[in-house]
């Protein structure tokens, strides 16, 4: 350990997913000295949520009551896929300038919209006709297990299990929110040392995005980990804190 001075890490999870997911790269980083905290954001984990149609100034907002009321200061915010699209939020519109953010550590976000390839169009203009299809059947053989593999199949295909997790859990309003707002802008604001660390082989937020994003903050190091997905940060937990050890050493 090169510093005797620890920062305070806030790790923020993706969609779909918990705090609780990420306990192992919590306790790593937790015995090299530094304090961990892994909070669930509204509708995950153990955080309720009140109303469906949050938007996404509701969970940076939800951040900056997080570090009120825990009284963090000096702090290094790591954010995987959704938790990195509040953090980019949170610094450009809600951060108040009293809170000392050291820097930021982003994973396979998806902060800059991609363009629709011509094979999800085609995917997507197939749940159309099998709508229709399905909607000629009675109620309770909808519901039976053939059309819950079918529907996630399809979600599958053209990268969008988020959103089948979604409509599962009630949050189609809130999701529809989070993903039709570009953070392009708000990139542009970020002036803090920023590690973008990305699994080569991520499907979900493919390395392009990880580029453009590196182009547009301009403190940021991208750091491409092969072998790694979209799943590197609780996939190999010794690997992705191997990386944020070596990056804040250098704060």
């Amino acid at each position: 350990m090169k510093n005797n001075h620890k920062h305070n890490i806030i790790i923020l999870h993706g969609w779909g997913l918990s705090g609780n997911k990420y306990k192992d790269l919590k306790s790593i980083l937790e015995f090299q000295g530094y304090k961990v905290f892994i909070p669930d954001f509204p509708g995950f984990g153990i955080e309720p949520l009140k109303e469906d149609g949050y938007h996404l100034i509701d969970y940076a907002k939800f951040l900056d009551e997080y570090i009120k009321n825990n009284k963090l200061n000096d702090i290094v915010l790591i954010g995987h896929s959704f938790g990195g699209r509040v953090i980019v939020k949170y610094m450009g519109e809600v951060k108040d300038k009293k809170i000392e953010i050291k820097a930021i550590i982003i994973s396979g976000s998806p902060l800059i919209r991609q363009k629709i390839s011509s094979r999800k169009k085609i995917i997507i203009g197939l749940l159309k006709p099998l709508k229709i299809i399905y909607s000629i059947f009675p109620e309770k053989i909808y519901k039976n297990r053939i059309s819950y593999y079918i529907r996630k199949l399809i979600y599958r295909a053209i990268g969008e299990m988020d959103y089948y997790k979604a409509s599962k859990n009630n949050m189609k309003k809130t999701f529809i929110n989070i993903i039709n707002e570009d953070q392009e802008k708000n990139l542009k604001k970020i002036n803090t040392p920023t590690l973008l660390l990305w699994g080569k082989e991520d499907r979900i937020t493919p390395l392009s995005i990880g580029v453009n994003i590196h182009k547009k903050i301009a403190k940021s190091r991208l750091s491409i980990i092969k072998n790694e997905t979209h799943k590197f940060p609780y996939d190999n937990p010794e690997k992705f804190a191997k990386e944020t050890l070596a990056f804040m050493s250098l704060l």
